[in-house]
């Protein structure tokens, strides 16, 4: 029992205030190293993107620029081709769908896994910024309904209360 009402009081707001203090460095903390940690999974995405990205350029410089879309205009012209009898162009069609047969899965693949990974970085981007955010704000994660006062009267009965009592 603390002999001093006040003091008392003032120890007791002086732990609030402590404990607030420590809760915020904790938190900075694991923010710090969650950044860290995002930051470096970011730039591994990003780097595994590029050379997504540089993968399908080599792609698109065999002529590859939308699967889909060209396969069907090839066919549809090597269709034509075939029924007005042009050798030279079933033959030239025949040639760039070969390219497409050869090299289609992989342009797919790429491209879905660009846009996936693109995903992912922007979600982290999104973590990030989140987090830096929580690091630079200074809330408080305390809530204080009433602080620590002096009482105004002792604790403990009083001698003579008891005494009375008993006998």
């Amino acid at each position: 029992m603390d002999y001093s009402p006040e003091m008392a009081a003032k120890i007791a707001n002086e732990i609030a205030n402590l404990l607030d203090t420590v809760t915020k460095e904790i938190k900075n903390q694991v923010a710090l190293n969650a950044v860290h940690t995002i930051e470096t999974e970011y730039a591994q995405k990003a780097e595994l993107v590029k050379a997504l990205q540089d993968s399908l350029t080599l792609l698109r410089i065999l002529g590859i620029n939308e699967f889909d879309s060209q396969v069907e205009r090839y066919t549809e012209q090597l269709s034509i081709a075939i029924l007005e009898n042009k050798t030279n162009a079933i033959k030239e069609l025949e040639k760039r769908l070969a390219v497409f047969s050869k090299h289609g899965d992989k342009f797919i693949y790429l491209r879905d896994k660009i846009f996936t990974e693109q995903k992912q970085l922007y979600s982290l981007a999104l973590k990030l910024d989140e987090i830096k955010l929580d690091i630079s704000t200074n809330v408080s994660s305390k809530f204080v309904i009433d602080y620590a006062t002096p009482a105004d009267k002792k604790h403990a009965p009083k001698r003579m209360i008891i005494v009375l009592i008993s006998t």
